[in-house]
């Protein structure tokens, strides 16, 4: 029988209003060896390597080139384990900060990514160390004060939701997503990328796997609703029953750009995706989640960033080199 990961009503977007393609033309930036993926801020990117001296480097937009090597690989003092993981970026009194996860001391802490330009090493603030933190998967600070707390649940459901307060207890957060057991089903189809909006009042989850975004609100369970851009809800126990090249790759970035919300989605299968064969697109929403554009990129974009100024940096490390590709999308963004 077919299971489903459902929250609220399903909303089908069959079409979007303004529908763009985008003209192949040759990358812009290219020297980013090791680099599997990229998050973008302000006119900065942060590289997350593979089995390179630093786990992360800071580069320019601008240029390209390499600011700063972050989080050295190893065992000793100032070195990491594991690489930190980016929950969220920000500003705070005219400094650049990026919340950070670190797994092995089971602690978040700040980098402040404008000292550590200056200083020529990571400057780290606000260390702190959360009660509860076997099985998370996010902990994303919010507007409000709070965090939001994301767990995987290997019994029922994948993943728990909770409010984590500053002064430390949870609250949980029932978003009403009814899942069978799930002991024999891998828990990464179940995955997502998680995307505050509205002033973090509401969540949106763009499933890795499936081809769905869940969105509901932290603070009110009655609002809550699942969008398929489709025709049909991807069925969780035929994902678990397939060869892992043929399972899907759906949302690869999510980002907040003014009041829109823009969602990297793939549509293809992993061993397509691996071989670099095909081309992903942007599905851009406004803040009620109703469909605005959608944007055809000529390349696959394992990871994507739009600016102030609303130029994409699409990056692509599935070929022979790593590329960025930079589009202006601003006028398709209205």
């Amino acid at each position: 029988t077919p299971s489903y990961d459902e929250c609220g009503d399903v909303e089908y977007v069959k079409t979007f209003p303004n529908e763009y393609s985008l003209a192949e033309h040759k990358p812009a930036l290219s020297d980013f060896e090791g680099v599997v993926s990229i998050k973008g801020v302000d006119a900065l990117l942060m590289g997350i390597n593979s089995n390179q001296e630093y786990y992360m480097g800071l580069y320019s937009l601008e240029t390209g080139h390499k600011i700063l090597d972050l989080f050295k690989q190893g065992q000793g003092p100032g070195e990491y384990a594991m690489s930190p993981t980016i929950q969220r970026f920000f500003t705070h009194n005219d400094s650049l900060y990026a919340c950070m996860k670190y797994n092995p001391d089971k602690e978040v802490f700040l980098l402040n990514i404008t000292s550590s330009i200056q200083e020529g090493k990571e400057i780290i603030e606000n260390r702190s160390f959360p009660k509860d933190f076997k099985s998370v998967k996010d902990i994303i600070p919010l507007a409000s004060g709070d965090s939001l707390m994301i767990y995987r649940d290997y019994g029922e459901g994948g993943f728990k939701r909770y409010i984590l307060h500053a002064e430390g207890n949870r609250q949980a957060v029932n978003i009403g997503n009814v899942i069978p057991k799930i002991e024999e089903i891998d828990h990464n189809i179940l995955s997502f990328l998680v995307l505050p909006f509205k002033n973090d009042s509401l969540v949106a989850e763009a499933n890795i796997t499936l081809n769905q975004i869940k969105v509901y609100s932290l603070y009110d369970q009655s609002i809550g609703k699942t969008i398929c851009v489709g025709s049909e809800l991807d069925d969780i126990n035929s994902m678990s029953s397939r060869w892992r090249g043929n399972i899907p790759r759906s949302y690869g970035g999510v980002q907040l750009w003014g009041d829109k919300l823009i969602f990297l989605y793939h549509g293809l299968k992993e061993k397509d995706y691996r071989d670099n064969i095909g081309h992903s697109e942007l599905q851009i929403f406004d803040s009620d989640m109703k469909p605005c554009s959608r944007i055809k990129l000529p390349v696959i974009a394992s990871a994507m960033y739009v600016d102030k100024n609303g130029v994409l940096y699409a990056f692509n490390p599935l070929g022979d080199n790593e590329y960025i590709y930079k589009y202006d999308i601003k006028l398709m963004l209205q």
